[in-house]
Formats: structure tokens, C-alpha cells, sequence
């Protein structure tokens, strides 16, 4: 049986939200944190009733996504990229994928050089958004024949 999650943090903080603690999510909130996340947080609540230890975590939510593409300015190229995504085809798939992920890695290591974090790598936080309200573009059918 699915529950829904308890909520240590009022409605409107949590869509805005940067992380999730798992014990505050369930499968209520995949748009929020994705269905890896969301089953973590369910999994956790259905077996720490029952005396099974699970470590708690965190998940990076898509507000944090959206929050880090806005703030490096990857919309625009990442709009571009995906443009002509053809999801029934894998090459054109993965070349747009590969290219999108390099966006976001460039973005990443010039924030950690600025912050004086050598190296710094955004692949969880892009990876975090992927499928989490993209809309009804490329991105959007991309994610939601990847759920199917």
C-alpha cells in the first residue's frame, strides 16, 4: 500500500524546495523529485514502521534544476539543443543528450571555479530534473516515453 508522505514543511516551501529529506516524500511527489527519489521516501516509510533501518537521504528536487538552469543561462541553448529531438530515433537521442549533459557540465566546473571548487559537477542536478515538469515540448516527450 502507497501512503502519502508526512509533510514537515508547509505545501507551497515544498515546490520550492532545493532537497527533500526521503522521510518527507513519497510517490505523491514524483513532479517534485523524480520516481527514483519518490520511491526512496516510500520505501522508507513503509519499512521503518516494521523495524527495518533504512538511511534517510535527501533528494535534489526539479526546483533546484530549473533554479540551476535559470542561473547559468542554459535555457536558451538547451532550447536549441533539443529543438529537433526525435525521441524514435536513438542516435539523434543520444547526440542530444550528450550535448545537453556538456551544457551543463561546462556550467558546472566554471560555477566551481568561481566558487573555488576545482572540477565541479552538475550530472546529479541535471540528471535530478530530467522528466520533472519539462511541459510538452521535445524535453517533456522525451521524459515521458522514457517513463512508458
Amino acid at each position: 500500500m502507497l501512503s502519502t508522505a508526512p509533510r514537515s514543511i508547509h505545501e507551497p516551501a515544498r515546490a520550492s524546495a532545493f532537497i527533500l529529506w526521503f522521510d518527507e516524500v513519497g510517490i505523491n511527489d514524483i513532479p517534485l523529485v523524480g520516481g527514483k527519489n519518490a520511491s526512496l521516501g516510500e520505501m522508507i516509510q513503509q519499512l521503518a514502521p516494521k523495524g527495518v533501518n533504512v538511511p534517510n537521504g535527501f533528494a535534489t528536487t526539479a526546483a533546484a534544476y530549473r533554479y540551476f538552469i535559470a542561473q547559468a543561462g542554459l535555457e536558451p541553448k538547451l532550447h536549441q539543443i533539443f529543438a529537433d529531438l526525435d525521441v524514435d530515433n536513438l542516435q539523434n537521442l543520444r547526440q542530444r543528450g550528450e550535448q545537453g549533459q556538456g551544457q551543463g557540465q561546462q556550467q558546472g566546473r566554471a560555477h566551481g571555479r568561481q566558487e573555488g571548487q576545482k572540477g565541479a559537477d552538475t550530472r546529479g542536478i541535471i540528471a535530478s530534473g530530467l522528466g520533472d515538469g519539462m511541459g510538452d515540448g521535445p524535453a517533456g516527450r522525451l521524459a515521458a516515453r522514457l517513463r512508458s
